[in-house]
C-alpha cells in the first residue's frame, strides 16, 4: 500500500523531502498572529501584494532547493503539492511545459524544454 500512496517516490525520499521543507521558515504558515493567541495561517491577514511577494519568495527559494538536492521536475512539482501554496510557476511546469512535452516535435522539444527547466522562457499567465 505505501508504494502505491508513494509512487513514483519511495517513502525515504518523501521524508527527506519534507524534512527539508519543513526546516524551511518561508513555508510556514502559522506564526503567533491570532487576536486571541494561538496560532493563525498568516495568509490570512495579507493582501493581493503581500500574497504575491510571499508566493516569488517561496518559488525562487524552491529553485535553490532544486539545485542544492539535485531535484528533478517532478520532485520539485511534489514539493509544490507538500507545501499547498499557490505559486506562480505551477502553470509553467503543468501546462507550458506540458504542452511542448505531449504536442511538441523532437525538435521543439529540445530546443525549449531545457530552457524551460532552467526558467529562462516562462509559460506563465500574465494576469
Amino acid at each position: 500500500m505505501t508504494n502505491l500512496i508513494y509512487f513514483p517516490y519511495s517513502r525515504k525520499s518523501m521524508d527527506k523531502m519534507i524534512q527539508i521543507l519543513q526546516n524551511e521558515p518561508l513555508f510556514g504558515k502559522k506564526e503567533k498572529y491570532a487576536p486571541r493567541g494561538g496560532l493563525t495561517d498568516v495568509r490570512l491577514f495579507m493582501n493581493r501584494r503581500q500574497l504575491l511577494a510571499k508566493a516569488l519568495k517561496g518559488q525562487r527559494r524552491l529553485m535553490e532547493l532544486q539545485k542544492e538536492n539535485n531535484w528533478d521536475r517532478n520532485t520539485l512539482l511534489s514539493a509544490v503539492v507538500l507545501l499547498d501554496d499557490p505559486l506562480p510557476f505551477t502553470l509553467h511546469f503543468t501546462a507550458f511545459m506540458a504542452v511542448i512535452e505531449g504536442q511538441g516535435t523532437d525538435e521543439q522539444r529540445k530546443e525549449w524544454i531545457p530552457p524551460s527547466e532552467r526558467m529562462e522562457i516562462l509559460g506563465i499567465d500574465k494576469a
